[in-house]
């Protein structure tokens, strides 16, 4: 996984000082989580073209939908 991509996992959809009004993550806020001060949002759109704060919430939904299920027996 790229630091971009890690550093966007670890954003969290309810912490408005992780995203601008327009649901994009906040490069501040990457830059710092990435190690890289110096990303641009052209590498971040590049390294996950979708991802904004509807898609970080619905698998923050998705995560916590599964995370109280028992795996079925094979």
């Amino acid at each position: 996984m790229s630091s971009i991509t890690d550093a966007l996992s670890k954003l969290d959809p309810a912490n408005d000082n992780h995203w601008t009004q327009d649901g994009l993550p906040r490069l501040d806020t990457i830059r710092i989580l990435a190690g890289n001060p110096g990303l641009s949002r052209e590498q971040v759109t590049a390294a996950a073209p979708d991802f904004n704060r509807a898609s970080a919430q619905a698998a923050a939904g998705a995560q916590q939908a599964g995370a109280g299920t028992t795996p079925a027996a094979p």
